[in-house]
């Protein structure tokens, strides 16, 4: 087993990934969803169009079918959402990492594992230098 795979996605990751699904979402500027929304709004068909003025001199509303342009997407569909799907790992692995990485805290003045930054997502550092707080470090 290795920290790196095993721990999972660090709350850096997750963050970072919320972060870049909302960037995503702010470059969809209010005139490119306009711009959207009048390409995916149906248009009669000019045959369509001639059956409801000739209902409409008979006294009869008749329905109309509109055709979409198959290259189109459906205005009845909602669009696809962002998804961020990064959640902490809840494998047995990475349960056992994160209680060993706890444990860790109680015995060493300082403990930095995955969580504390990108250079220590592979292994846990463990000293006991003593440190000026009390309680030491332990991210």
């Amino acid at each position: 087993m290795t920290v790196r795979q095993a721990w999972g996605p660090t709350e850096r990751d997750i963050s970072a990934a919320k972060k870049k699904a909302a960037e995503k979402l702010a470059k969809q500027t209010p005139a490119a969803k306009a711009d959207e929304t009048a390409a995916v709004t149906p248009t009669p068909s000019i045959e369509a169009a001639g059956k409801k003025a000739d209902a409409k001199k008979k006294g009869r509303v008749e329905k109309t079918e509109f055709k979409q342009d198959p290259a189109k997407p459906d205005p009845n569909k909602p669009a696809p959402a962002v998804v961020v799907d990064l959640k902490p790992a809840t494998t047995k692995e990475a349960a056992f990492l994160k209680r060993l990485h706890h444990g860790s805290c109680g015995l060493f003045a300082t403990v930095l594992g995955p969580e504390a930054n990108e250079a220590h997502r592979d292994h846990f550092h463990l000293d006991m230098k003593v440190r000026r707080s009390p309680q030491g470090v332990c991210h």
